[in-house]
């Protein structure tokens, strides 16, 4: 297979679109249609069909699209190391991480980093958890920083952080000023909850399958700062981390409400793939938050 033609029929793939890919290649378009074709060639296979002026990948290419993918992934990294042995440059690092960490727990850590190592390439993805778990499934982030695992072979998850997830309430609330109330008293009030596919929404709905109860949601929201505004607005109550809302981060307008037997809780976990390389950068972001360097457990004992 010829590997110029692979990055073409790549580039075609993620671009859907043939005029495209040819601008992001610098190459005419009549070239791009002429290397997908010695490529089908080569293969014996249709990759691509045309439907106007986007393209579909038959089920070949579909198959040879996610190869690709992981190919020029695992390309990038071997690239990035030989640059970091060379001495070429001091590094780069991608970090993902749900609202919580990314928002409230990283910063000051981030902060030390970049005053000791002002020469890394540093990257913050903040997305749920779900998000970033399959960024680094697929390889292209360095860490993740998510409040939950996942039972994967290919992900490794090292705890960190303790969090505590509390209810917030809007003054005036039949729950304001109120300690240790009973769950059961608790779901009998509207609720504002994150999206589906979030650390807390996950945590929120094993709680309720464990317990045998239900909510009644009023709002969902994708950010933990709206869910507390539209609680401070009197919209409903919520359930949030507690580092989302003390000190700095607390919202005039907002009570916490302790619950009786304080049941909601969570680790915070460091994540990668157990397939990819620590890079020098990822290893002392690693030693600044006091986690030493992760190995490499045999995948069948991956958790």
């Amino acid at each position: 297979m010829n590997f110029n033609h692979l990055r073409v029929f790549y580039t075609v793939a993620q671009s859907q679109n043939f005029s495209r890919a040819a601008e992001k290649l610098h190459i005419s378009q009549p070239a791009v249609s002429t290397q997908i074709r010695k490529l089908e060639e080569t293969l014996g296979v249709p990759l691509v069909e045309n439907y106007g002026r986007k393209i579909k990948l038959t089920d070949a290419g579909q198959l040879l699209h996610e190869y690709a993918e992981r190919i020029f992934i695992l390309s990038q990294e071997a690239e990035k190391a030989i640059r970091e042995i060379r001495g070429l440059e001091k590094g780069e690092l991608m970090i993902g991480a749900s609202t919580t960490p990314g928002s409230y727990i990283l910063p000051p850590y981030i902060g030390e980093y970049q005053k000791k190592f002002p020469g890394v390439q540093f990257s913050l993805k903040i997305r749920n958890t779900q998000t970033v778990v399959d960024h680094l499934l697929k390889g292209e982030w360095d860490l993740g920083v998510i409040g939950e695992t996942q039972s994967h072979p290919d992900l490794v998850f090292v705890p960190w952080k303790r969090d505590r997830l509390v209810l917030i309430v809007y003054p005036g609330h039949p729950l304001h000023g109120k300690k240790n109330v009973p769950w059961n008293e608790v779901i009998r009030y509207p609720f504002i909850v994150r999206e589906k596919g979030s650390g807390t929404r996950r945590i929120l709905e094993q709680f309720l399958k464990d317990t045998g109860t239900d909510l009644t949601i009023s709002m969902e929201l994708d950010q933990t700062e709206a869910v507390k505004m539209a609680v401070a607005s009197g919209i409903g109550i919520a359930v949030v981390s507690e580092y989302t809302v003390s000190g700095a981060q607390q919202i005039e307008g907002l009570h916490m409400v302790s619950i009786e037997g304080d049941p909601l809780g969570r680790t915070i976990n460091v994540a990668y793939h157990v397939g990819k390389r620590h890079s020098k950068a990822a290893l002392a972001f690693l030693d600044l938050i006091g986690i030493q360097e992760m190995g490499r457990p045999e995948r069948d004992g991956v958790e």
